[in-house]
């Protein structure tokens, strides 16, 4: 048996994340500002406030250091 208010909650979650991420943030690319520093602390965020353990795989790009 599905729980619909567990269904539906999930689902607004998961819109208020894809509205953070293409309407708040919108386009990330390294030279677009700090749109890319902005998406990673929203997901890292996210990400612990769900009680999970988040690490980093950072690199250089042309300069600049993306995760």
């Amino acid at each position: 048996m599905v729980d619909l208010n567990r269904n539906e909650a999930l689902q607004k979650a998961l819109r208020r994340h894809v509205e953070m991420l293409c309407l708040e943030i919108g386009p990330r690319a390294p030279h677009l500002g700090d749109s890319l520093a902005k998406t990673q602390a929203y997901i890292h965020h996210s990400f612990v406030a769900s009680g999970l353990h988040v690490s980093e795989q950072a690199y250089d790009y042309r300069g600049q250091r993306v995760a």
